[in-house]
């Protein structure tokens, strides 16, 4: 069986040649070329069955084979491959690489930050990058205007481009320069934003909150900036651990179990440097989602479904909006309802309460008590 590759682009984004066919590998997998810099050589990125492998100018299948199995075996980055892998605990998996020697330096980084695991992950989704100079500009604007009339779609971030295609579980991001600091965060937090959507389109949903655990167990403290999700976190006794206070990403998995993941505080990075980092690929079941309320009294109060619905879309909204006014008008409106039916599937399973907190009292002992703590409850 053939397919009909949408591009061939180079790792700059420009157009190589169009309408090439070639075989698929043994997983019928679409393959999107790159071209390395070398002569005569390319880079295969295989979509479901993810591989940077070279070849010259004739395709080979049993030469690629090979050198997937080869890459595959490779865990650490070379001096023209940087490649580094993240997998959710609803078996969702990424591949974050690049072979632009501009960004090696960087994507290092955000693996430090994120705590991303080296090498390549068996089935995982490809998420290539690239960066555009002051060469490569023009043509990448062109390259951009072909893959969109090729079927591409196009999300212009603020710190780069996402461009993805149905034929292909791959992912192109092409950032558009990283001269400071601020830039290079900026881009680092933008390139999650396919990782979200994916989420989200399997039954994910994300909160601006903090992730709190005891014994195992994920407790989400969510409300708007100012509402004292960090104060609260950091008020915590040592029976609990802070896993983040500002970003999670909560996923469904195939046992129909929600599953808490923690996300970065990038503004620590933006308002002058940090040294923490998150483990992203660390989760906790979740067992009940807290609204927090400044209040003289601590308490709690159990929100109806319909209620919690609402504050928990609202929630992922206040993540999310950094994002939405990139995204086109028709794409919005169909994701923005796919994220509303999440939430209203995550509110009939997950307990969901207002938290009143006090300045001085001890609000984790109305959660302890509020919860029970003698089992994750994910039914009404």
């Amino acid at each position: 069986m053939k397919w009909k590759i949408p591009l061939l682009i180079d790792l700059n984004g420009k157009v190589i040649e169009k309408d090439d066919e070639i075989a698929l590998l043994q997983h019928q997998t679409v393959v999107v070329c790159f071209n390395t810099g070398c002569a005569n050589e390319k880079a295969c990125i295989s979509g479901d069955n993810p591989v940077i492998s070279y070849k010259k100018s004739r395709y080979s299948s049993d030469r690629s084979i090979k050198h997937r199995a080869a890459f595959l075996e490779k865990r650490e980055c070379s001096d023209d491959l940087c490649s580094y892998s993240l997998q959710l605990s609803s078996s969702q998996k990424w591949n974050f690489s690049t072979t632009d020697k501009a960004l090696l330096t960087w994507l290092k980084e955000l693996a430090g930050i994120i705590e991303l695991s080296a090498g390549t992950i068996r089935g995982g989704r490809q998420m290539f990058c690239s960066i555009e100079n002051d060469q490569t500009k023009n043509d990448f604007k062109a390259t951009r205007q072909a893959l969109i009339n090729n079927g591409w779609q196009c999300h212009n971030l603020p710190a780069l481009s996402v461009l993805h295609h149905e034929f292909t579980s791959d992912v192109l991001c092409h950032l558009k320069h990283i001269d400071t600091s601020v830039d290079k965060i900026k881009a680092m937090r933008d390139i999650l934003y396919p990782l979200y959507r994916d989420s989200i389109n399997h039954g994910g949903i994300l909160f601006h909150a903090g992730l709190i655990e005891k014994e195992g167990k994920g407790v989400v403290l969510a409300g708007r900036t100012g509402a004292g999700k960090s104060t609260c976190c950091k008020r915590l006794p040592d029976q609990w651990k802070t896993l983040c206070d500002d970003e999670i990403l909560v996923v469904l998995g195939n046992d129909g179990v929600y599953r808490a993941h923690p996300f970065p505080t990038w503004s620590e990075y933006l308002n002058g440097g940090s040294a923490k980092t998150w483990n992203v690929q660390y989760s906790v079941p979740l067992c009940g989602v807290f609204f927090i309320e400044q209040s003289d009294l601590d308490a709690s109060v159990c929100l109806g479904q319909g209620k919690a619905a609402f504050c928990m879309n609202e929630s992922a909204l206040q993540v999310y909006r950094k994002y939405w006014s990139m995204v086109n008008d028709d794409n919005q409106r169909k994701f923005l309802s796919h994220l509303f039916d999440n939430s209203c599937e995550m509110a009939k399973k997950i307990l969901a309460f207002n938290l009143r907190v006090s300045l001085y009292g001890c609000f984790w002992e109305e959660i302890e008590r509020t919860l029970g703590w003698q089992e994750c409850k994910h039914k009404r």
